[in-house]
């Protein structure tokens, strides 16, 4: 999961995501991965106010909720 115009606004936010997605489904495209073989990704993008933060009190978790 990824997040863009996070923590500072950034207008241009789902053009961002939108050439992240392409660039990593080209850097899989036709690749081997060890022992896993070729592998295969579904990008989703959502657009909208997030609500983010830090879960944990040992191990740290950081995390966005999309806001509905």
């Amino acid at each position: 999961m990824m997040a863009a115009g996070v923590p500072r606004k950034c207008d241009i936010h789902a053009q961002v995501l939108t050439h992240v997605g392409l660039a990593m489904l080209r850097y899989v495209e036709g690749r081997s991965f060890g022992d896993v073989g070729r592998i295969s990704l579904r990008i989703g993008i959502n657009s909208g106010p997030v609500v983010a933060g830090v879960i944990g009190r040992t191990k740290f978790i950081y995390d966005l909720w999309a806001i509905r």
